[in-house]
């Protein structure tokens, strides 16, 4: 019989692990139904700006969407944001952008747990 996949990972001292950043630091999508390709990025910047103050970051995707880069303070006041100005919005975290991911693999780790992994990493 195969080993199961978890037996077979500390076998071979690897982990794989996603973990919530932890900085005050957010990534977070603004959508509209009429995306913003046709909008003054000036508008755009004095919206966020009356809406939640100043703003770290905003890039505007090929989507049509704003990417904003915000501290926690502000994602909690932008993710109850339904209209930006006169335009209806939607707003949401980055799905990729607010964990780190990654795999460590070394012999000397086949003994120690994934939860003294995540305690570790955190600090």
């Amino acid at each position: 019989m195969p080993p199961s996949p978890n037996l077979y990972q500390y076998l071979m001292g690897s982990l794989s692990f996603v973990v919530e950043a932890n900085s005050s630091t957010r990534y977070m999508l603004i959508n509209t139904p009429n995306t913003f390709h046709t909008v003054s990025p000036f508008l755009v910047q004095k919206l966020l700006t009356s809406c939640i103050g100043g703003i770290q970051n905003v890039k505007k995707l090929r989507s049509g969407d704003l990417l904003v880069q915000v501290d926690s303070k502000q994602a909690s006041v932008i993710s109850k944001l339904t209209h930006l100005g006169t335009f209806p919005a939607e707003t949401s975290f980055h799905k990729t952008l607010n964990v780190s991911r990654g795999v460590l693999s070394n012999p000397d780790i086949i003994h120690v747990t994934e939860a003294e992994f995540v305690e570790e990493l955190r600090d």
